[in-house]
């Protein structure tokens, strides 16, 4: 892979890169064009898109703030080991982005990737569309499971294997790994890494019954029969488990504040408190003008009650949904003054994909998060799915 790269210097940065015309014209004035293209960024990192020749790149700007990160990044730049580690992939014949250049200059570094082509975050396809689908659920898992096969026996360990980190491509149903910073090949996955890579199975906890697990297990190759995948799933969900009451506290002031990719937290045109829930793919669950609209009764009921209860039952809710259980869900909580709250829910129970569950396996489910009450008589069912209707007095 080192090969086919040339060696540059542009105002002070030293590039290593496959077409030094891939930098033209943007590099010259990087800076405007990181900021009329920014994709994301943060306090050390940013990534920003730029156009050549009608081809699409993605550019990631590493800026380490802290003395001891710099005098890393200065030795071992973050863009070249994340250049390393997508050829060590790419050798071994694991999906991965396609790394066109790197760059250094003092501590900072640059990473140049191509656009994967008819492609979408793996995230973003299951929850928007593929887990309510049966068809497209199933192609989309049993390509999952293969590619989780290749990954795992390949003896790669990835510290932030998640499906955000994963694009599909929907032409070829295939899985491309798009961050592969900090991935390593071993001789051996000790147990703690091989479990820390499997988890990403725990993402799909709250769409694919235990049934779907077993067997997504099983083609992945990672149990020899269904009992042993089970005993993996529910080790899987115990950890997801824990790590929700870890963040818990973390999550709950991102919910309250609306600071998080939760929920929105605004005032509305009277001057009322409004939070508006976001769904998993990140879009709001109901739009504020229905609030006001005639016809609001129809679809969607008030319950008015005090904010205390109110503030209850919405972080209730949340911290469900972080366990990935099915409930009465509140999709808007509006606060009338500081005695009064309404939380507004659907008439009737809608659920954004398909699954195929007992009644056992949904009280199964929310033992493991944690839940000790008999929650036999707060169960109901829509569609199949069977849901917790009534979780006002449940300790979570």
């Amino acid at each position: 892979m080192v090969s086919k790269f040339q060696e540059i210097r542009i105002n002070g940065w030293d590039w290593s890169i496959t077409d030094p015309a891939i930098l033209e014209p943007w590099f010259h004035s990087w800076k405007q064009f990181a900021k009329k293209n920014m994709v994301k960024s943060s306090r050390v990192r940013a990534v920003f898109k730029v156009e050549n020749n009608g081809a699409v790149y993605y550019v990631k700007y590493n800026y380490p703030v802290s003395l001891t990160s710099r005098i890393r990044s200065s030795i071992v730049p973050k863009s070249r080991s994340e250049f390393n580690s997508a050829g060590l992939l790419q050798e071994h014949g694991i999906p991965s982005i396609d790394i066109c250049g790197w760059a250094k200059r003092g501590s900072e570094s640059m990473l140049v990737t191509r656009e994967v082509e008819h492609s979408v975050s793996a995230r973003s396809y299951w929850f928007s569309g593929a887990c309510a689908d049966r068809d497209l659920r199933e192609n989309f898992l049993d390509s999952f499971a293969g590619f989780l096969r290749r990954m795992i026996s390949s003896g790669f360990y990835h510290p932030d294997f998640h499906l955000g980190n994963i694009m599909f491509k929907k032409d070829d149903m295939s899985f491309i790994l798009v961050d592969p910073y900090g991935v390593e090949k071993k001789k051996k996955l000790l147990d703690s890494q091989f479990f820390r890579m499997i988890r990403i199975v725990g993402a799909f906890r709250g769409e694919i019954s235990d049934r779907e697990a077993g067997e997504l297990l099983l083609k992945a190759r990672l149990a020899k029969d269904f009992k042993e995948a089970d005993e993996i799933w529910y080790n899987i969900l115990r950890a997801e488990a824990d790590e929700v009451e870890k963040l818990w506290d973390k999550r709950k002031a991102q919910i309250l504040t609306g600071k998080g990719k939760y929920c929105r937290v605004f005032k509305s045109c009277l001057g009322q408190g409004l939070s508006i829930r976001n769904s998993m793919d990140g879009q709001a669950m109901i739009d504020n003008r229905l609030l006001m609209d005639e016809g609001f009764d129809k679809e969607y009921e008030n319950d008015r009650m005090p904010e205390k209860d109110a503030e209850a039952v919405w972080l209730k809710s949340f911290k469900l949904q972080f366990h990935r259980l099915a409930h009465r869900m509140p999709l808007a909580w509006i606060k009338i003054n500081d005695s009064e709250s309404i939380l507004v829910f659907s008439r009737n129970m809608k659920f954004s994909s398909v699954k195929d569950e007992s009644v056992g396996e949904s009280l199964k489910r929310c033992r493991t998060a944690g839940i000790k009450l008999d929650l036999s008589r707060k169960l109901a069912e829509s569609d199949g799915r069977v849901y917790l209707s009534d979780y006002k007095d449940i300790p979570i």
